[in-house]
């Protein structure tokens, strides 16, 4: 339960531009360097210092008689310490999910007013299909899919904005695990 408060403590203070400290900062320098979620790189950076801080002790510590590294130190604690360092960085993942991407797949009979409000809001980059059925089989005559992928914390300010172009508007979102763009041949 202390992973899942902790967890979510550290994403409001990631929402707010804030760091607690400690490892903390290391870890969101990391996360905007590298552009990935900080709840990631808290579990890999925290893991790796338990690691090095574990075998340390292990080297300094003289107990007799002298127990083997793997039954000393993989035990209970041990595993409940690496439990909370993975819950924590998933749950700040869910608070604060910066880095995650969704993709937004619009059905619309105004396709050129949503796509010309997204590019007002600086959303260039999205693809259109001409859609000739919809989900029940029924012919559709000028209806169009846009499709555009953004973070999930923008969500309700484009939906917004899409649904004040065309009330009517279907919106779809889904996850969007990587991004990755086709190379341009500019012969």
């Amino acid at each position: 339960m202390s992973a899942i408060l902790n967890g979510i403590a550290f994403g409001f203070l990631y929402i707010a531009d804030a760091c607690p400290g400690g490892t903390d900062i290391v870890n969101n320098y990391i996360s905007r360097k590298k552009k990935k979620p900080v709840g990631n790189i808290s579990i890999i950076v925290n893991t790796v210092l338990m690691l090095i801080t574990w075998a340390m002790s292990y080297a300094i510590k003289t107990p007799t008689p002298n127990p083997s590294f793997a039954t000393h130190y993989f035990s209970t604690p041990f595993f409940a310490a690496f439990m909370v360092i993975i819950i924590c960085g998933i749950v700040s993942n869910k608070v604060f999910p910066r880095y995650r991407n969704i993709s937004l797949l619009i059905i619309s009979d105004k396709p050129e007013v949503i796509i010309a409000r997204l590019k007002e809001n600086g959303f260039a980059h999205n693809a259109l299909w001409k859609v000739t059925t919809n989900y029940n089989g029924e012919y559709k005559d000028n209806a169009h899919m846009v499709m555009i992928t953004i973070p999930p914390t923008m969500f309700k300010r484009i939906a917004e904005t899409i649904l004040l172009a065309d009330n009517e508007a279907i919106i779809r979102a889904q996850t969007t695990f990587k991004i990755k763009h086709m190379p341009h041949n500019d012969n």
